[in-house]
């Protein structure tokens, strides 16, 4: 198992390259100018080329590409072209809310839809399992977004229960889980349809299989079959949507980000592509490929301790 996971950290490394070359690339694609979008169309071109100067920019591309490796490994991540603000610094400041509110949304997720999953499962066929159906295929029906809006105009301008803007302040716990209630329930309700739905499916699958009907003649208690033998195989589908999910809401949160004036990765993404900010797009994007692979390998490790007999040749 050990060696599997070696071979895939050493594949890691040239895929971690290859993206990042990808995106390097590929925001330079973006049309528009970088100078011209900070000193506005109405600038004179002696100006534009100045700052182009400035920032590297009318370098050929293959050395800027080799110079962005360079400052990469040696830890400087530049500044803005915006804002001057370091990138490091803005990034340190918006990856937080983005994982706080990912992990939100996935615990919500699990906490609703597994249980749930599993009562619609056990109930197969009667009209509980009917409801539980039709409310998961309700929620995978609505976009993130969409709920969010629902959200943020009944429980927080009509209601006013919860705030619609911005994140909350890490010295203040309870205002940084009040600004994350609306905008987490969006995305977990969103994520609970389809854990329900996989969970009910993989349950369903599992008890049909000789060795459950083998325990249930043996006379085990009933609760003991079902977390032993039928949760447990299907904990490996569940792990494994998991981290394909985690992902998910990784890019997915952008929205919920905008909606409610959050910050986060996303928020800074969005100001960068409207800003041709080249410097902070493809530094977020390369944090972004990090955390791709980092949860790939993850559950990997999650899933061969759940289940050591999988074969990893």
């Amino acid at each position: 198992m050990w060696s599997y996971f070696a071979r895939r950290i050493l594949i890691a490394i040239p895929t971690i390259w290859f993206v990042v070359t990808l995106i390097f690339f590929g925001v330079r694609i973006i049309p528009g100018d970088p100078a011209i979008a900070a000193l506005g169309a109405q600038a004179n071109q002696q100006a534009i080329n100045a700052l182009r100067l400035q920032w590297g920019l009318d370098r050929p591309i293959m050395q800027q590409y080799f110079e962005f490796w360079q400052k990469l490994f040696m830890g400087d991540w530049g500044r803005s072209y915006r804002t001057s603000i370091p990138i490091a610094e803005m990034i340190a400041r918006g990856l937080p809310f983005t994982l706080l509110l990912t992990a939100f949304n996935l615990t919500l997720g699990a906490v609703i839809g597994i249980p749930l999953g599993l009562f619609v499962a056990l109930h197969s066929g009667s009209v509980l399992d009917k409801l539980g159906r039709i409310m998961s295929l309700a929620g995978l029906s609505l976009p993130t977004f969409f709920l969010g809006l629902i959200f943020l105009y009944f429980f927080g301008l009509k209601l006013r229960w919860f705030p619609i803007l911005g994140g909350g302040s890490w010295s203040n716990p309870l205002d940084l889980i009040r600004h994350l209630i609306l905008p987490g329930f969006a995305g977990g309700l969103f994520l609970a349809a389809y854990f329900t739905r996989l969970t009910r499916s993989g349950v369903l699958e599992v008890m049909g299989h000789e060795y459950v009907r083998t325990a249930r003649s043996k006379g085990l208690n009933e609760l003991v079959v079902i977390f032993k033998h039928v949760l447990k195989n299907v904990a490996v589908s569940l792990v494994t949507f998991f981290g394909i999910y985690a992902v998910v809401m990784l890019t997915a949160n952008v929205l919920l980000e905008m909606v409610f004036s959050r910050p986060g990765l996303g928020s800074i993404v969005i100001k960068a592509i409207m800003g041709r900010d080249y410097l902070v797009l493809q530094s977020v994007m390369v944090v972004y490929t990090i955390l791709v692979i980092g949860t790939n390998l993850i559950v990997d490790l999650l899933n061969a301790i759940i289940d050591p007999t999988i074969n990893y040749e």
